[in-house]
């Protein structure tokens, strides 16, 4: 559950690394690529609050999941695309996963938690999103394949 929410974060900003051997890979201009770079975060907040509530009264559980397969879908589908367009596309699909893991994981927290110790989640997210700038900086360095979230060395 972790691993899930942790990506659906970290997705939305991974490309951001990888601005110029897209534009060479897909020989596009930079509109195009605007459109690949929001395509996700734009799904994501039009579906955020729809889905959570469908997670409320279809089951958390099942949305999670459901969520996830969708995004590891959009995530393969992106590394197979062919042109911007398709990019664009795959990355919106992987944002409509990612409105589905997002609150049905914060909830799931909330259910398994008893409420004495409800803090204990969220306190020991912390340390990993304090250090997620720490451990993402030497990504920089390297040169994304078209799959996202698998870089490899130019």
């Amino acid at each position: 559950m972790v691993a899930g929410t942790i990506l659906s974060v970290l997705d939305s900003s991974i490309l951001n690394i990888s601005v110029l051997p897209i534009l060479r890979e897909f020989q596009t201009d930079m509109a195009a690529l605007e459109w690949v770079l929001t395509s996700y975060n734009l799904t994501f907040a039009m579906f955020l609050i729809g889905l959570g509530r469908l997670g409320d009264l279809a089951g958390r559980r099942w949305l999670y999941l459901v969520g996830q397969a969708v995004f590891v879908l959009g995530s393969a589908l992106g590394g197979l695309a062919r042109g911007t367009g398709e990019l664009v596309a795959f990355r919106a699909i992987q944002g409509l996963g990612a409105s589905a893991l997002a609150p049905s994981a914060l909830a799931i927290l909330v259910e398994t938690f008893p409420r004495k110790s409800a803090g204990r989640p969220w306190g020991s997210g912390a340390p990993r999103r304090g250090s997620r700038a720490r451990w993402a900086r030497p990504w920089a360095a390297w040169s994304p394949t078209p799959w996202d979230g698998a870089p490899c060395f130019s």
